[in-house]
């Protein structure tokens, strides 16, 4: 199962939904691009700077993220995949990775991250579709 930022930054910061997130770490087949650590990091950033969160706690949850055992593949390895589905369903190339990486793999991804399913399930694909599911779709 590969999983985005949107679902990896549940494990650390309450959002909705978390409980969900934490539930997939019990699996032992989570992958997702090295992109994901570059992503939660400007996210914990972000809210630092806002003042939403110390410095102490951007620094625990860092700590805990390098803790998670997530297979990270090389972002790079999906830059040409990336590209082609980025203009094709007109989203951001950095959501696309995960796509790409779900595709190469012949698996999933799992995102909160509602806009880019809804894009890739009106593209028409069926083959791109089936790779997508919102977290709180693995709702029990």
């Amino acid at each position: 199962m590969i999983v985005d930022a949107s679902v990896g930054a549940k494990w650390l910061i309450s959002e909705s939904d978390r409980e969900l997130a934490l539930r997939l770490l019990a699996r032992l087949d989570l992958a997702a691009p090295d992109l994901i650590k570059l992503e939660i990091g400007h996210l914990l950033g972000k809210r630092f700077r806002r003042g939403d969160m110390s410095a102490h706690l951007i620094r625990d949850a860092w700590a805990e993220l390098e803790e998670i055992s997530v297979r990270l593949r090389p972002t790079g390895d999906f830059f040409g995949r990336s590209f082609d589905l980025s203009y094709r369903l007109r989203a951001a190339i950095y959501d696309c990775v995960y796509l790409a990486l779900a595709e190469t793999e012949d698996d999933v991804l799992v995102t909160s991250d509602e806009r880019f399913v809804r894009a890739v399930r009106q593209s028409g694909d069926p083959g791109i579709s089936r790779r997508v599911r919102l977290l709180r779709e693995l709702a029990p």
